[in-house]
């Protein structure tokens, strides 16, 4: 989903997919979902509002609106452009 909101597929503003239908599309339980939710509002990229729902947020951390990051290869010193991670949710701890 973070990759997602970076590309502007989710612009500010939109609400992103239902929890009980990214679970069932994902094949897990719909608490992972919402604990998915709860970490992207900690971080800012989501904003809760209550019973009405939970949309993107108008305004992104700093590395959400950034040039993508450079990864450095092992051994060669040479920055290479950071790959793109599989889609759909990214949850890192």
């Amino acid at each position: 989903m973070i990759h997602e909101i970076q590309r502007g597929r989710l612009p500010p503003g939109t609400l992103p997919p239902g929890t009980r239908d990214l679970a069932e599309a994902l094949a897990v339980n719909r608490k992972t979902i919402v604990t998915a939710y709860e970490e992207l509002v900690a971080q800012g990229r989501l904003q809760s509002l209550g019973r009405r729902g939970t949309i993107v947020s108008s305004s992104l951390p700093e590395s959400d609106t950034a040039p993508r990051a450079h990864r450095r290869q092992a051994g060669d010193g040479q920055c290479q452009p950071a790959r793109r991670g599989a889609r759909g949710i990214a949850i890192s701890p």
